[in-house]
């Protein structure tokens, strides 16, 4: 062997020793991509919720849609509009306040305010009702 190659450094030895040596200046990208992973996660966590908030808010008002007064016929067969029951009623104004609590929650969501009334809304607990 000649001298020359004892000395000579391979290649993986110095892409090795420039990794090391990258990584030695590395806290603030570390920190940087740390940052960029965790605000990610959280966008992907907030659009899937009010993801789910929409689909929510679109099946409450199918709800209000399907509750409506019988409908009666006269003897000479002109439409009467029915009224509700005391049962139907309470469905009917229970299923618009969960509509309305939902956009409202929606609303706040939508404007970065809160997120945690939406996720009870979503998760099927549901948040107290507020007095304005």
């Amino acid at each position: 062997m000649s001298q020359s190659e004892d000395t000579k450094v391979s290649t993986h030895q110095t892409v090795l020793a420039e990794v090391a040596d990258a990584l030695k200046a590395s806290p603030d990208a570390v920190k940087t991509r740390v940052k960029a992973v965790l605000v990610e996660r959280e966008v992907v966590k907030r659009v899937d919720l009010l993801d789910k908030g929409l689909a929510k808010l679109r099946e409450a008002k199918g709800e209000v849609n399907k509750i409506r007064p019988p409908v009666s016929f006269t003897a000479d067969g002109t439409k009467v509009e029915g009224t509700f029951s005391k049962a139907d009623f309470e469905s009917l104004k229970k299923a618009k306040e969960k509509v309305s609590k939902l956009e409202a929650a929606l609303e706040k969501a939508f404007a970065g305010e809160e997120f945690d009334k939406l996720a009870g809304l979503v998760g099927g607990k549901e948040a107290p009702v507020e007095s304005e």
